[in-house]
């Protein structure tokens, strides 16, 4: 989120959805900037930031989140 430009970076499934772009932009007061994502990476972001909802981090997911953490630090 960058409220200093008014703009807020949102993950959609269909980013062409104006009806809930306008949601958002509705609720924050800020203009959004979308992006796609796909169910599958959205579900895991959710399970993974916020764990109160209780969601399953699903192992596929989990399994090449950590090949890509790992493999982004070059010594």
């Amino acid at each position: 989120m960058d409220e200093e430009a008014g703009v807020v970076r949102v993950a959609f499934l269909n980013p062409l959805d104006t009806l809930s772009l306008e949601e958002v932009e509705d609720l924050t007061g800020l203009v959004v900037e979308p992006y796609q994502t796909t169910k599958s990476d959205f579900l895991y972001a959710l399970a993974k930031h916020y764990p109160e909802l209780g969601l399953p981090v699903p192992r596929r997911l989990r399994a090449r989140a950590k090949r890509t953490s790992c493999s982004g630090s070059s010594s």
